[in-house]
């Protein structure tokens, strides 16, 4: 699943590059029929992030996180570094968008679990 879930994820990085992007690293090229499918595919998805206001969201952190990269001089950092800091702010952009009601979160009864033993240990 996790080649699958890979390879969407380049193609969901540009509608028009996005078949290029995949290739690039290193997935077979489908069918026209089927790249013509996944195009429409990633539209529409692109459509929904934006008429939902997540697109708008995800700009604003987006140009928030760059001020921030800028001031703390980490625009140039390792590669592992800039991990690090692009997973912060995926996560920073998630709390952003779980607070404003843009999306919801779906926990596993394990993890709600979890939750429950570090709480009731503090």
């Amino acid at each position: 699943m996790l080649d699958i879930e890979q390879r969407m994820f380049y193609l969901m990085l540009s509608a028009t590059e996005g078949q290029k992007f995949a290739t690039s690293m290193g997935y077979a090229t489908p069918s026209e029929d089927v790249q013509e499918l996944e195009i429409m595919d990633v539209l529409s998805r692109w459509m929904m992030v934006s008429k939902s206001g997540l697109f708008d969201e995800i700009t604003e952190a987006a140009h928030w996180f760059v001020e921030f990269l800028e001031k703390t001089d980490k625009i140039n950092s390792p590669p592992d570094d800039f991990v690090n800091a692009l997973t912060v702010f995926a996560i920073a952009l998630i709390n952003k968008m779980l607070e404003n009601g843009l999306v919801g979160l779906i926990v596993s009864e394990e993890t709600l679990e979890e939750l429950e033993g570090i709480q009731e240990y503090e």
